[in-house]
Formats: structure tokens, C-alpha cells, sequence
């Protein structure tokens, strides 16, 4: 067949174009098809959070990425969960961690008869059922056993790593395969006249870049989709209030760092810490409008532990995504498609769940109408399952100590969001339809990390009993306990994946894994 797409340009580097133009020199590398990337080095690139969920790994595996290279080349340490302080109240914590609780007994949900066991006297933390929090909790790390279904092997892990060492290392991998990189910035933006289409891009030294599809990566300022081509901003502020971020690294002192994501509310957004194995990525994330940029600074520095290496710079966002992510011929991925602030590190997810759906659904032609709908669709979906996952931090919150967290507890929040709520608290429901991001556990996490119960266990639960069960589940929790006291410091298992030439390579088994065994 004789191709009409012949080619493609991305407008913007940083993370969100180069690991597009990876994977889209990678599946066109046997074609005729040529790629383009414009990106000028006077533009500075936006890298809010280093932080990663499982994922990743999927990526790094399709473009043949051996995971012991990209440890070393990113300055990587492991991650197994985000643990949660001050959310639900003031000196509270939890964690919510990639893998599930436990092990369903029978027909029954392990969450409901968990639950059961509960309302009819047992005492058992949800948090004591997964091995990912057991190892987490004494800073050990392994890789699950995925030959195995045994409970210490039904979890997964991520990364923590530089993202500006990620997208040199993609971008050495894109021009290997041939992807041109244009220096410099745009002046001005071609359309046809007769089909509103975008037809070239005239740069500051007037070069001309000329290509059949656009790929619009320009970060926050979206000049594509947005300032060209009009497509409307859907802003979520109304419930997601923060709207700054400070980013601040500083020394990493610990010989052994800690396999997981700290996220800590304070009184108007939170801090973030992300251990690398070279240093500490620190931020605070907060709403203007309830505190200000100085005391924002201020607080920060007094939350980082180590020496700070660097001064931070405020940066503005507005949560929200445009209404169509495909517009003509263009397709927005990363910030110049949307922005959700890093609390569950979806930024890199939804930048790698834009480019597999584009691959998925890339034209071959001038007639694409079927196409884009569905990648719209399906974009749309992915941002609003998301949006909702983080609104359930802030709306479960039981504090109201600031003006900031009244605001959050009392809120009306979407409809979709409210009826997941309900239902478990009925009946420990959890819609889980396999399809976005977060799956059961992930839910489960937050809801009863943040103290939100089910006063129903559901009917299937009946059926147990409830002196036998609150036994079997003293004696499931003490393993779990027991053999994460066996695996490795995290710091060594480190070390050895550095060494280790011949490193399996295990990526989640679909794109919709998050809350599962790999």
C-alpha cells in the first residue's frame, strides 16, 4: 500500500517529545516515513516529577531499552508506592502501593472479606496485606517472582529518576533511528487555507519545516493545538485548587535510600521527595490563592532534608486538558494536551498512553475522522479517570485546620467520582472496569487510607467466619511480614541491576496494569 503519511514533525524536546519521537522512530523505522523534532535550547523544559508507576518499564521494553542501562544512564532507584502524610488528618500516614492486598479467599474479594473481618472485631491494618508496603517500610527491595502466585510475588515497582537524563537518553535513541532534530524556535505557524490543516512552521532564522502530521509537544504554551488551531482549555480548578509548584533538589545523604514516593500535605497543597541515588528531587505544590510564593519557598526549604542544591522557580499551571486532544492534523501530547499535578505520577503515564494510542491509531492517509474521535475518546477517558483518583485525595481529607483544606472536605465534586464513593461506603463496592489507569487496590488505598469505611461488607463476605477468618488473616499478614524481612536492602539489589548484564527485563503484561502483579 502505497503511503500517503510521509511526514511527520514534533514540535517541542524535554520528555514528552523525545520519548514520542522514540517510539515513533522505532515503529517507523523500516519505513520510508521521516520524523522531525524542533526544539530550541533558549526554551527551557518543564520536570515537575522524576517519579514513575509501572509503566515505564512497558515503554523502556518496547524500544529494547535493557532495564540495567536505564537505571544507570538516569541515576534510577527502585520505587514500590507513594506513602501519604497528613492527608487524611494531621500526623497520619498510609501508603499506597503498586500491587494488591492479600489473597481473595474463595469467591470473595480479599478487600471484603478484610472488610468483614473488621465490622465483626478484627483489628488488622488493610496496609499489613501488601509486600510491597512490608518491604518498603524497611527500605528492601526485589523483583516480583512472576512464575510465582505466592503473596510476596503479587506486586510490581517503578522509578525514580532524572527526567532530563531520560530525554537525552531517548533523544540519542530517536536520532540513531533517524529523527532530524531542528534547532530553534518558531515564528510562525502555515495552515492551509482550504482544510485549516497545519501545513509548515517557519522558525526564527527562517528555515522551514514542512510535514504531512504534527505532533504538538510545546509544553504549557500548546502553540499548536491550542494558539493555532483554537482548540479550548476544560479547567478542572473548581476542584483541583493548586495552581504553583516549586522544585528544589538537594544533597541524597542516606547510603540507602527509601524505594518510595513521600508526599506530605501541607497547609495549602503538598511537598513532594524523590529519592535518585545521586540526589533528593524535593517540590511544593500549592495554590496561590491560599498561600504565598514566598512562604511557599520558605516552607520548602524548611521541609528538605540535606544540603539544597539549587534554587527553585515558581511554575504556573492550570489543571485541566484541552476538550480534544486531535485537532485536523494534530495531535497534542504532555503538558500541550493537559496537566494534572504529579500527586499519583500520571505525568509520564499519560504522556506514554497518548503516543501508544497514536501508534495504535496513526492514519495512513488524509482520511482519519474514525481515527481521531477514537484517540479523543480515549484520551478524554484516561484524563478524567485521573482527575478523579486525585480529587478523592483532597475530598477524603478529614482536616480543616486551613482555609485550604475546608474548602477541599466540603466540595461538590464530579458525579462520577461521587457515585464510586457511595457505593463503597455502602457495600464495598469498587467499580473496577479494567479499563484507565487505576484499577481495585489502587482505590482501596486512598478510601480507607483516608479513613473512608464501608459499613457493608457485601454478601458475599457472609458466607465466612468470622473467628476463622480474623486467624487466617493474622496468619497471611505475619508471611508477608516474614519474607519481606528476607529480601535485599534496596541499595544492593541497586548495585547488583547496575552490574548485571543480562538483566530480565519484565514489563507490566498490558498497558491498563497498575494495581496488580507484573
Amino acid at each position: 500500500m502505497d503511503r500517503q503519511l510521509k511526514s511527520i514533525c514534533i514540535l517541542g524536546g524535554g520528555t514528552a517529545g523525545w520519548m514520542t519521537a522514540a517510539a515513533l522512530s522505532h515503529h517507523y523505522k523500516n519505513s520510508n516515513i521521516s520524523i522531525s523534532l524542533i526544539e530550541s535550547e533558549q526554551i527551557g523544559t518543564i520536570g515537575v516529577g522524576e517519579a514513575t508507576i509501572p509503566h515505564i518499564r512497558h515503554f523502556n521494553a518496547m524500544l529494547g531499552i535493557p532495564e540495567n542501562e536505564f537505571i544507570k544512564q538516569t541515576q534510577a532507584t527502585y520505587k514500590l508506592g507513594i506513602e501519604f502524610q497528613n492527608w487524611g488528618s494531621l500526623n497520619h500516614r498510609y501508603m499506597h502501593p503498586f500491587g494488591v492486598y492479600g489473597q481473595d479467599i474463595g469467591p470473595v474479594e480479599f478487600h471484603k472479606a478484610w472488610a468483614f473481618s473488621r465490622l465483626n472485631g478484627g483489628t488488622s491494618s488493610l496496609f499489613d496485606f501488601s509486600s510491597s508496603i512490608a518491604m518498603a517500610k524497611e527500605r528492601r527491595f526485589a523483583f516480583p517472582n512472576i512464575q510465582s502466585n505466592t503473596l510476596d510475588s503479587r506486586y510490581s515497582y517503578a522509578f525514580h529518576f532524572d527526567a532530563s537524563l531520560y530525554a537525552q537518553l531517548l533523544r540519542k535513541f530517536s536520532e540513531d533511528n533517524g529523527v532530524k532534530r531542528v534547532e530553534g524556535k518558531v515564528n510562525h505557524i502555515h495552515k492551509n487555507e482550504k482544510s485549516g490543516e497545519i501545513s509548515s512552521l517557519t522558525l526564527a532564522n527562517e528555515a522551514s519545516v514542512s510535514a504531512d502530521f504534527f505532533i504538538d509537544c510545546s509544553g504549557f504554551k500548546s502553540l499548536l493545538i491550542g494558539e493555532s488551531l483554537g482548540e479550548k482549555f476544560d479547567s478542572w480548578s473548581q476542584w483541583l485548587l493548586t495552581d504553583s509548584a516549586i522544585a528544589m533538589p538537594s544533597s541524597n545523604e542516606k547510603t540507602n535510600p527509601r524505594p518510595y514516593t513521600i508526599s506530605r500535605a501541607n497547609d495549602a497543597g503538598w511537598y513532594w521527595s524523590i529519592p535518585l541515588k545521586s540526589r533528593v528531587g524535593n517540590g511544593n505544590v500549592y495554590s496561590a490563592s491560599f498561600t504565598s510564593d514566598e512562604k511557599a519557598h520558605d516552607s520548602l526549604t524548611q521541609y528538605i532534608e540535606g544540603d539544597i542544591l539549587g534554587d527553585g522557580r515558581v511554575i504556573r499551571f492550570t489543571p485541566g486538558r484541552r476538550k480534544k486532544s486531535w485537532v485536523k492534523n494534530c495531535v497534542a501530547i504532555g503538558l500541550s494536551s493537559g496537566f494534572l499535578e504529579p500527586l499519583e505520577s500520571t505525568s509520564l503515564y499519560l504522556i506514554q498512553v497518548a503516543i501508544m494510542k497514536l501508534l495504535e491509531l496513526m492514519p495512513v492517509d488524509q482520511h482519519y475522522e474514525h481515527l481521531k474521535h477514537e484517540f479523543n475518546h480515549a484520551i478524554s477517558f484516561e484524563y478524567e479517570k485521573i482527575r478523579d483518583f486525585i480529587i478523592l485525595h483532597y475530598k477524603l481529607t478529614q482536616r480543616e485546620d486551613t482555609e485550604f483544606w475546608q474548602y477541599c472536605k466540603n466540595m461538590t465534586i464530579p458525579g462520577s467520582l461521587q457515585n464510586r464513593i457511595d457505593l463503597f461506603k455502602e457495600n464495598a463496592y469498587i467499580n473496577d472496569d479494567r479499563r484507565g489507569l487505576f484499577l481495585t487496590a489502587s482505590w482501596l488505598s486512598v478510601m480507607v487510607g483516608q479513613g473512608l469505611m464501608p459499613k457493608y461488607s457485601g454478601i458475599e463476605a457472609e458466607s465466612l467466619q468470622a473467628d476463622k477468618l480474623n486467624g487466617y488473616l493474622e496468619e497471611m499478614k505475619a508471611y508477608i511480614a516474614k519474607e519481606a524481612s528476607t529480601k535485599p536492602y534496596h541499595i544492593d539489589t541497586l548495585n547488583q541491576t547496575v552490574k548485571n548484564t543480562n538483566l530480565r527485563d519484565t514489563p507490566p503484561s498490558s498497558m491498563s496494569f497498575y494495581s496488580t502483579s507484573s
